[in-house]
């Protein structure tokens, strides 16, 4: 059975643009998605952020959340003192 009527000139051109744009962004996932190198810089960046925020809480005597609250609550042991 069919619908009785053909698609409109707009509804033909929503079609084509809509199919056009869906294929671009495909393309752009998959290149964006397959960067070994930028992905390794990242983790790598990443690591190291980790490691200097350790390395300051251990410099300065500090303790992670929540336990951060209690020693702030320690009358007399304020962080910058």
């Amino acid at each position: 059975m069919r619908c009785g009527h053909a698609p409109t000139a707009a509804q033909a051109t929503y079609i084509i643009l809509t199919t056009i744009l869906l294929l671009n962004l495909l393309v752009a996932i998959l290149s964006n998605r397959y960067r070994p190198d930028d992905l390794e810089a990242d983790t790598q960046m990443r690591i190291s952020r980790v490691v200097d925020y350790y390395d300051v809480q251990v410099e300065h005597g500090l303790v992670c959340s929540p336990f951060c609250l209690v020693q702030v609550s320690e009358p007399g042991h304020w962080i910058g003192h």
